[in-house]
């Protein structure tokens, strides 16, 4: 089992006299830090804590660095957990930070930042400053740096992030009467943001890497876009208490969401994603709420949804999802000695499909297969099988399926230069050596290079490099530079890795409905939406950004020019059936694919019969789109894959991280992740898909 590493910090007091008290912030220390030790065995050296006067600001991101960053006993791979439980805020931005605008409590439109508050904020620092909280994008850049060692990184959040910390009116001296009410008594995580120092426009430029010039300038260049809560985070999963326009509460107890967290992480029988727990964190939180409400409403009203952020978040708690076996599926015993499988049509399955079918561990390193299932029926999302030479699973354990052959097997040919270098030769052999691992399954080698899928260039240029010629029915006509990999890239890859994400690139921006029940009842748009209001007073429709213009689509294309703007989706369904729409995004240059958009409630439709969904600046999916080439690069060509389904499915299979090449700011892919999820579904499904090429210039 990988190792787990924790930084935890509770706040329950802060320095000014002005603050309430976070209300069992302590409690929660030790209810996680008890966790981590007596359930999951992780050693007391690998967890660091910081309590009250502990937890300064100062102190906060230096234990950070030296704990979950600099620290040599990491692995990769090994879970890092970031804990805050304490007051949160919301402060007016810098000048030139690229921030969204935000609703303040008074209803204004402002550029706001998130913060949590450490125990010396408002105190005076040495430089005669008023010490300030810790902004998001200071945590956001230490978290890049933690991700050195893997994207198995959790963040949990037990503070309010609205700033609405007055809403609750009790202080802390009130009276309660006795002692059983005052421990039921709840209490608001947060800090109005006038009680709060102000962020100042050098604030920790060293961490995020801005020199003295860039300080005074636009920030839009230089930080990337977004602190910590974001849902198309890579490396990290956040876990936070609330809503930005809800409140957190917590009392003598604990915080909601970790005493419900830790309840659910205690009371799985088996391993579960971050998604999954959280769904039933937030059923038991919103009662909570509700019944406290109803019990205590002179308070209220309160208001308090659990979040789970981030592209990781169908990845199993703690777990490298990096050593776990890829492609796996929930299976489920049914009456007639069969098995029903989370995978159906739309996951490539057919009748006679096979399964191989593990026992998990909770080491995913010690997984082990247990026999083989065949397919008998198949639906939508989902399949019945059989069980084959009369193996037997034990419904104690946790098992999980994996399709073998789901892979479009990868014709690939190896090109060499005129003259031999020894850089060369060491190349031709590192691919060898990984190609041989490989089943024939997945990829095999072409004798003509003609004919196969993929060409492997290899030069000698600057210490030798590969060029990868696409010859595939898709990607063979792009207009974009074929993905080049130098010597650093050869060094660091792992080419049995490469081939088998790049067939499984090729297969699924292949995969597509045998019937095509939808595909003349919905139309994609793409829009540039209308900018931000910026006057005071003039507060966004509840609906979300307006939209500008429609960008034109031609022969299946849309084209745009590289700008910074705002863009939005939207999807039209002209059908009369409830659809389930999963957005997927395909990188021809990194061999990465995303799931950009699904369902924030699994289990409920959200394209309706007859209605347009928007994805992007919408109450549905607030945060707009916006794309950008990578340096050196005049042309960016990516597709988009619309996935709609009549029931829900788990669509997340398909992920994989960016493999190879450059990100916006330059930075270097390696790896890739795979994630999973439970279905819900009825027998005669029906799905679709439809592609759309996007084109970006400079």
């Amino acid at each position: 089992m990988v190792a787990i590493w924790a930084l935890i910090v509770g706040v329950g007091t802060v320095v000014s006299d002005e603050y309430l008290d976070a209300k069992g912030a302590l409690k929660d220390v030790e209810n996680v830090s008890t966790y981590l030790t007596s359930n999951l065995d992780v050693p007391p050296g690998n967890i660091l804590i910081l309590r009250n006067e502990e937890a300064t600001r100062a102190q906060i991101i230096d234990k950070f660095q030296k704990h979950l960053i600099d620290n040599p006993a990491i692995n990769r791979g090994d879970a890092l957990l970031f804990y805050f439980s304490g007051h949160g805020s919301r402060l007016p931005a810098p000048d030139g930070w690229p921030v969204a605008e935000s609703e303040d409590d008074d209803g204004q439109r402002k550029y706001l930042v998130e913060v949590i508050v450490p125990h010396d904020e408002g105190a005076k620092g040495s430089n005669g400053k008023d010490i300030c909280s810790i902004p998001d994008y200071t945590i956001a850049s230490l978290l890049a740096k933690a991700a050195k060692h893997g994207d198995n990184i959790t963040v949990v959040l037990d503070c309010c992030h609205s700033g609405h910390g007055c809403r609750d009116g009790h202080s802390a001296e009130e009276e309660l009467g006795e002692e059983e009410d005052a421990n039921e008594r709840l209490w608001v995580r947060g800090v109005s943001p006038e009680k709060l120092a102000p962020l100042c426009l050098d604030v920790d430029a060293g961490i995020l890497g801005l020199s003295d010039s860039q300080v005074s300038e636009n920030r839009s260049e230089t930080l990337p876009r977004g602190g910590f809560t974001t849902n198309r985070a890579k490396s990290y999963v956040l876990v936070a208490a609330c809503r930005q326009d809800e409140q957190a509460l917590g009392g003598g107890k604990g915080g909601l969401l970790t005493t419900n967290w830790l309840h659910v992480l205690r009371n799985s029988a088996h391993p579960r994603s971050y998604s999954q727990v959280m769904k039933d964190v937030s059923d038991r939180v919103e009662k909570q709420v509700r019944e406290y409400s109803f019990r205590f409403p002179d308070g209220g009203p309160y208001s308090q949804h659990p979040q789970c952020e981030g592209l990781s978040r169908d990845r199993i708690v703690f777990q490298d999802s990096i050593t776990a076996p890829k492609g796996l599926f929930s299976i489920y015993p049914e009456d007639n000695d069969k098995y029903r499988i989370s995978a159906g049509n739309l996951h490539g399955v057919k009748i006679h499909t096979s399964f191989e079918i593990f026992r998990i561990y909770p080491s995913a390193k010690d997984n082990t297969v247990v026999g083989k299932a065949v397919v008998t029926r198949v639906d939508a999302v989902f399949c019945e099988a059989e069980l084959e030479n009369g193996i037997t699973i034990d419904h104690s354990q946790y098992h999980l399926a994996r399709i073998i052959g789901q892979v479009q097997p990868l014709k690939y040919f190896i090109a060499l230069p005129e003259s031999i270098t020894l850089d060369v030769r060491r190349i031709h052999d590192k691919i060898k050596e990984g190609a041989n691992t490989l089943s024939p399954s997945i990829a095999y080698p072409s004798e003509d290079s003609a004919d196969a899928d993929i060409v492997l260039e290899i030069d000698s240029v600057d210490g030798g490099g590969i060029t990868l010629k696409r010859q595939d029915p898709i990607l063979h006509s792009l207009k974009t530079n074929p993905p080049r990999l130098d010597r650093e890239d050869v060094d660091l890859l792992d080419f049995n890795n490469l081939l088998n994400s790049i067939a499984r690139f090729n297969t699924f921006i292949l995969q597509t409905s045998p019937a095509h029940p939808f595909d003349d009842q919905l139309e994609i748009k793409l829009h540039l939406l209308k900018p931000a209001s910026t006057t005071p007073g003039d507060i966004e429709k509840p609906e979300g950004r307006e939209i500008k213009e429609e960008v034109s689509l031609i022969n299946n294309e849309f084209e745009i020019q590289e700008s910074g703007f705002d863009y939005a989706f939207t999807i039209e369904n002209r059908s009369t059936t409830d659809l389930f729409v999963y957005f997927v995004y395909f990188d021809p240059g990194t061999y990465g694919i995303s799931v950009w958009y699904s369902p924030a409630t699994p289990e409920t439709p959200t394209l309706l019969a007859g209605k347009t969904l928007q994805i992007g600046g919408s109450a549905e999916h607030a945060s707009p789109f916006e794309f950008f080439i990578r340096p050196g690069d005049k042309i960016d060509t990516s597709f988009l894959r619309l996935f709609v389904v009549d029931s829900a499915a788990e669509i997340s299979f398909m992920e994989q991280n960016d493999l190879i090449g450059r990100g916006e700011y330059h930075e270097r892919y390696s790896r890739q992740r795979y994630n999973n999820t439970d279905p819900v579904a009825t027998w005669n499904g029906k799905w679709d898909c439809i592609t759309r090429q996007l084109t970006v210039r400079k």
